[in-house]
């Protein structure tokens, strides 16, 4: 390495550290998440046990379902859930991820702290695990709803891994929190979500001017 080039790659690392802080720890700042679906092809491991394969209009559902997912965790929080590749916070759909060699991996991250991060969640591992825990008698179209919660609340869990790279992720026992270390559960899928141990500090840095002030009333 030059030391032109030396000299330059520090400045980019300080600018992307000073833009980390600053759309961290202002008050007002709205910080944009990027979240997509990038190559899926939505092939299930199991399509005879669906009735067959995903139809078009299936597809789309699962994407609105994943991201209004996303919106709706975040929706307390100065965060804006875009399909922005750039943002400072990204999470990718794929269509499998690999992890020492698995393909099993639902999700994973890699968190920079103030330069940000990225991270991708699994499309047939989570589609193939809300198939394995739809309650008895489940219809198509909500097992179809099911892979797409699943989906959005498995990005949500890495977004929370990049924002609060040193936060309490994965020490709750609550089975029905976004923090829950594993994705292979009913919860995940079906019912009702919540944040538990990871809600305080995202509300430090991100929570809404207008709920702060209520909170403070």
């Amino acid at each position: 390495m030059t030391a032109s080039t030396g000299i330059a790659l520090a400045a980019v690392l300080t600018a992307a550290t000073l833009v980390g802080a600053f759309e961290l720890r202002s008050r007002d700042n709205v910080v944009a998440i990027g979240f997509w679906f990038e190559d899926v092809t939505f092939g299930l491991h199991d399509p005879v046990r669906m009735g067959g394969p995903l139809t078009l209009v299936e597809q789309q559902r699962i994407r609105d379902v994943a991201r209004r997912e996303v919106e709706h965790a975040f929706a307390e929080f100065r965060i804006e859930v875009t399909d922005r590749r750039d943002a400072f916070y990204r999470v990718r759909v794929r269509q499998a991820l690999t992890a020492y060699n698995r393909y099993a991996t639902a999700g994973q991250s890699n968190v920079f702290g103030p330069l940000g991060g990225y991270g991708g969640v699994s499309f047939v591992t989570l589609a193939a695990q809300a198939m394995a825990h739809a309650p008895a008698g489940a219809s198509r179209a909500a097992i179809v709803d099911g892979i797409g919660r699943g989906l959005g609340r498995a990005a949500v869990h890495e977004f929370a891994h990049q924002i609060l790279p040193r936060g309490p992720m994965h020490t709750t026992q609550d089975r029905a929190s976004y923090e829950y270390w594993s994705s292979d559960r009913v919860a995940q899928y079906y019912g009702e979500m919540h944040w538990s141990v990871a809600r305080t500090k995202l509300a430090e840095r991100l929570l809404k001017p207008q709920a702060r002030a209520a909170g403070e009333e």
